[in-house]
């Protein structure tokens, strides 16, 4: 993202994933993780690279690598700056990956126990995630709209839309086109960015 917004939302449903997976890899850590079942089939198994179905996995013949979306075909992004990553609704939220609290806290300049009672929350799976103000939107979202901690926002925030559950499948990227404008806009990714956050996200949940 870019963009001075944060956060891509993520929800914490979960994917029939074998591995975190998304940005941040989010994606496992107990149930996090962008509505990946509604896109990703139940015998549909995803890992950073490489894409596997039971399909592949013929008797007697070797397990074969599909090649993930953004392998195959170059992904156009361009932030718009909507703002529409940074709010959300139902069980969408901004994970915190070891050390991003106190990086955030630090940013804003607050004391550890304000900065909880007034930025911290835990989900139901009892995972840190940023506080949403009464209309969905990110805690960090200055007046204007504009992230207030841009220089310090979470992976999370930093790799979207290049995550796993999105990257992996034509059809998810392009179902995620809904909500962010910037996708299918602008100059092509280089694969290396792509890999990059990809990289980033796996770190941040392990």
């Amino acid at each position: 993202m870019a963009p001075q917004r944060t956060a891509l939302l993520r929800s914490r449903c979960k994917p029939t994933t074998l591995k975190k997976g998304s940005v941040a890899t989010r994606r496992p850590r107990s149930d996090r993780r962008v509505a990946a079942t509604a896109s990703v089939p139940h015998n549909h198994i995803i890992v950073i690279g490489i894409s596997l179905t039971h399909k592949d996995r013929t008797p007697g013949k070797p397990r074969r690598a599909t090649k993930m979306f953004y392998q195959q075909e170059d992904l156009h992004f361009e932030c718009t700056r909507c703002g529409r990553c940074c709010t959300a609704g139902g069980d969408y939220y901004v994970f915190l990956g070891p050390g991003e609290a106190e990086t955030i806290r630090r940013h804003l300049g607050l004391s550890r126990s304000w900065f909880r009672r007034r930025y911290l929350t835990w989900d139901s799976a009892g995972e840190r995630v940023l506080t949403s103000r009464a209309d969905e939107s990110c805690v960090l979202l200055d007046e204007q709209g504009r992230c207030r901690v841009y220089p310090a926002r979470p992976v999370q925030c930093r790799t979207y839309p290049f995550w796993p559950e999105l990257v992996a499948r034509k059809t998810t990227w392009q179902k995620e086109r809904r909500r962010c404008e910037g996708i299918d806009r602008g100059p092509a990714v280089p694969r290396e960015r792509i890999e990059a956050a990809l990289s980033a996200l796996k770190v941040s949940d392990e």
